[in-house]
């Protein structure tokens, strides 16, 4: 058989991917020129310092430079937009749907399953959405279902070539983010089982320590900056103070995952118990659980099921061992990462343990028919639909809208009075012992990258993001000189109503102090509100020191002093 039949027939027996795909893009397209929000502003400032700039701007912000490339390359190509900028974490996701079709169809032989999951990659509200935002995640699962692919295959065959992939696709998981290489230590776990169990198999305990070792050679470069990072933990983990087990049960819909393709799994397995006490007629006693127990024997001496009892347990490692890794640092408070976005990649697996669920359904028929409840059941769990009745979107999780916010102060704004800007980066709070330009351009981003306000850079001011009203004898002096001054704000509303009244706060102070100053008195004006970005502007004004009080004066409304 050539090579173009071999082919032909590959596409042929895969063909339903391919509208698996198009759909996947159809809803990765559906939200790619919303507003950018304050973490994918960060990407954006980093990619628009230029190529030369790369490194030192995305490691004031905790990140690996690594990803950022990618961006780089396609506003390059393309123009600075929001499409642009996540066009690279796009393609990624759509590789990802083509490769959890692939892992799935390793694992159980089956296309059925294959497409199950396929279909759930594709509109899962975890890959959905960070295929369609700047930052590292999509290309973190992407990569690590190449690495777990790989690791698969070297069961079976530890040809040098899959040993060279599996290593650089190791290191790369590191370089896309630190925290993605405790997908490594699953493996490593699984290792371990399996030599416990004495089951040898092709990639030998020496050559998974010898790739390791060359791979965590090749991650030495990285070491000082993980440090640095470290250092800084209790600043960047300051939001992280949930430890419950039960967290990543929400984190990756291990309800639509584990809990109802088992309740799927079992009807199924009853009711085809049901049909063979029925057929058979039994009259001894205790036929009922004999037959229960020769279900189970043929499912565990079926063809695959062996391959899905491997792939089980490789999945299970692969995702709870990650997890109790940060979990067991975060309550030792050595360093909190118990949040979902550090062990994104580990979200592959419950998906794929959904296609081993489907599996053990049986016959193709009942297989189709367990898929086709859980893809509804996950439909109807993820709140897509809700969502576009209720506003046109498949998911809100970027409330912030910087865009709007920005427009609406440009076009309203005169030039002079300067702009403060709470970004909400915890990095900010660092303002008043650090005065160096690279942190004041990081903590100005939102404003200054994709979105520009039009005001001279020493116009733009950032602000604190705790205690956010407290203005610098500095500050005052420079809204004193224009007499208004223009507020930018992440937050909610609430938020940004505190904020204003500990400026007008601080002012008053400041004010009071200067006995020079000609104002008296501070007012907010304008407020408006774009999601979770708030905006304002503060107008001061001056009192008649010699105007009597209103109680004392004419009742003629043309008499009476304008504020």
């Amino acid at each position: 058989m050539n090579q173009r039949t071999t082919y032909g027939a590959c596409v042929r027996d895969h063909w339903a991917l391919l509208p698996i795909v198009a759909f996947a893009t159809l809803l990765r397209l559906w939200q790619i020129n919303e507003s950018l929000w304050l973490d994918e502003l960060h990407s954006a400032w980093v990619v628009s310092g230029g190529l030369l700039e790369i490194v030192e701007r995305a490691q004031i912000g905790n990140q690996s430079p690594l990803y950022f490339y990618l961006p780089w390359l396609t506003t390059s190509l393309f123009g600075m937009s929001e499409w642009a900028l996540r066009l690279p974490s796009l393609i990624a996701g759509l590789g990802f749907v083509i490769l959890a079709y692939k892992l799935a169809f390793e694992f159980t032989r089956s296309r059925i399953a294959a497409i199950a999951c396929a279909t759930l990659a594709a509109m899962d509200h975890n890959f959905l959405f960070y295929s369609t935002e700047v930052r590292p995640y999509a290309c973190v699962q992407l990569v690590a279902a190449i690495q777990l692919l790989i690791f698969w295959r070297l069961q079976a065959a530890a040809s040098f070539r899959s040993r060279a992939i599996f290593v650089v696709s190791t290191v790369l998981l590191f370089y896309l983010h630190y925290t993605a290489i405790l997908l490594v230590a699953g493996e490593v776990v699984y290792v371990l089982a399996r030599r416990w169990c004495q089951n040898e198999c092709a990639y030998t305990w020496r050559a998974i320590a010898v790739d390791l070792l060359c791979a965590a050679a090749m991650t030495v470069p990285a070491v000082v900056h993980v440090f640095d990072v470290g250092a800084r933990r209790e600043a960047w983990a300051s939001f992280i103070t949930d430890t419950t087990l039960i967290r990543p049960a929400y984190w990756f819909s291990l309800d639509s995952y584990i809990a109802f393709p088992t309740i799927v799994c079992l009807i199924v397995g009853a009711f085809k118990v049901a049909i063979t006490l029925r057929r058979d007629e039994p009259i001894r006693s205790g036929s009922t659980f004999k037959a229960m127990f020769d279900y189970c024997s043929n499912v565990r001496c079926s063809g695959s099921s062996r391959r899905s009892l491997t792939a089980t347990i490789l999945l299970v490692c692969w995702f709870v061992t990650p997890l109790a890794i940060v979990w067991l640092l975060t309550v030792t408070d050595i360093a909190r990462l118990y949040l979902g976005r550090y062990v994104i990649g580990a979200a592959l697996a419950p998906l794929l343990l959904t296609g081993i669920f489907v599996v053990v359904c049986g016959s193709r028929k009942l297989q189709a028919l367990a898929a086709s409840v859980i893809i509804a059941y996950e439909v109807y769990s993820s709140g897509m639909i809700e969502q576009v009745r209720f506003d046109g979107r498949l998911f809100a999780d970027r409330a912030e809208n910087w865009r709007d916010a920005v427009d609406y102060v440009n076009a309203h704004r005169i030039p002079g009075p300067p702009v403060f800007v709470r970004s909400g980066l915890i990095e900010a709070d660092r303002l008043s012992t650090d005065n160096s330009e690279l942190l004041r351009s990081y903590c100005n981003s939102p404003v200054t990258s994709i979105y520009h306000v039009n005001a001279a850079d020493d116009e733009i001011r950032p602000l604190t993001t705790y205690h956010a009203g407290k203005l610098s004898k500095a500050d005052v002096e420079q809204i004193e000189a224009t007499g208004s001054a223009w507020f930018i704000i992440n937050g909610s509303t609430a938020t940004r109503e505190r904020c204003a009244e500990r400026i007008l706060e601080s002012l008053a102070k400041e004010i009071k102090e200067a006995t020079y100053s000609k104002y008296r008195q501070g007012c907010v004006s304008d407020e408006r509100q774009f999601g979770h970005v708030g905006t304002f502007r503060v107008v001061l004004y001056t009192v008649d020191e010699n105007v009597t009080h209103l109680d004392d004066q004419p009742t003629s409304p043309s008499s009476i002093a304008p504020p």
